[in-house]
């Protein structure tokens, strides 16, 4: 049985003496988190799971009545089209805000906040636009930087004894310093989206310049949280591949040539369901790690701004005379 997370109570007499909790408890925090809010957090993370997809489907239905019209010469696929671009970015918002509002449930638990997971939910719904724009400058700037690294791996590792050893070798040190920097990036934008899940007044704009301040200089504590909670959950995402790949196989060499088709269809649902069950069971496991480093870089924040003042007070306090 997992123990609540202890974040130990900081000391005030310096700034350097304000203790934290270290990685191990705040991956163990995640998992106690997870553990006793999964009743709470599963119904969302479905509707965060699936309601894009859901909508995809939708468009898709839609796209093929538009070609159906548009072969019988009617100008109502002109009036549709915009519709199915308006419900794919509102599907897109809608996922991220449900998303959200687990690590917002998440949050309100590490501070005992009375929130029901209805009342986050309608919290998050209210900023959609904001948590869209923030994911989506999210991906583009990890997918930009991803593409800028892989370019250059390829680049290097593409045709090595034509190159030579000596370009190679001058080649990975800035191919190794730009992965240290994509990964710096990662964890910069991390919680990124909190800020505005548990403020009152804020924006997209202004949670993006909280969590860069919050996350200056942790870049390094919160990879090693990443990368310790993916060790956690890395086996159990492996053996529900491993089972769902086993069972897609076994039933295409049992069956017959003749249900093709159904196999076909068959092997994609099995393929899409693990994924989907994935990121059923992923997505609060990641919301409560986030939610978990924002409370610690919260509480280590203000603990930084009190250590100062006292510190600032006692600077400025006239000493005692000795007479």
């Amino acid at each position: 049985m997992y123990s609540p997370p202890s974040l130990p109570q900081p000391s005030f007499c310096s700034a350097a003496a304000i203790a934290r909790p270290t990685v191990p408890q705040l991956v163990n925090g995640a998992i106690w988190l997870y553990l006793t809010g999964l009743r709470q957090f599963l119904p969302t993370a479905v509707l965060a799971v699936l309601w894009f997809p859901g909508c995809l489907l939708v468009v898709a239905v839609l796209n093929d009545l538009l070609l159906k019209l548009a072969d019988q010469g009617s100008n109502f696929a002109f009036f549709v089209q915009p519709f199915s671009l308006a419900l794919i970015g509102f599907s897109m918002a809608k996922s991220f805000a449900l998303a959200t509002a687990i690590g917002k449930m998440a949050f309100a638990r590490l501070t005992h906040a009375p929130l029901s997971m209805v009342q986050a939910r309608r919290f998050t719904a209210r900023r959609k636009g904001g948590f869209l724009l923030i994911n989506l400058g999210q991906r583009l700037c990890t997918i930009l930087a991803g593409y800028i690294l892989l370019s250059l791996t390829r680049l290097v590792f593409a045709e090595p004894f034509e190159l030579g050893f000596e370009v190679i070798a001058l080649g990975i040190i800035p191919l190794l310093l730009l992965g240290m920097a994509f990964l710096w990036l990662v964890a910069r934008l991390a919680i990124t989206d909190l800020p505005l899940a548990t403020q009152e007044n804020s924006n997209a704009i202004a949670s993006f310049e909280t969590a860069w301040q919050l996350t200056r200089g942790q870049a390094k504590r919160i990879l090693r949280a990443i990368v310790g909670l993916g060790l956690v959950i890395f086996p159990p995402i492996l053996f529900i591949c491993t089972v769902a790949v086993q069972i897609r196989d076994s039933w295409l060499i049992n069956s017959s040539d003749a249900d093709s088709t159904l196999n076909l269809a068959l092997s994609i649902a099995l393929l899409h369901s693990h994924l989907i069950v994935i990121g059923i069971l992923g997505i609060p496991f990641w919301q409560s790690l986030r939610a978990l480093i924002y409370y610690d870089l919260l509480q280590q924040n203000q603990s930084q701004i009190q250590a100062e003042a006292i510190l600032m007070e006692r600077s400025h306090s006239p000493s005692p005379k000795i007479f």
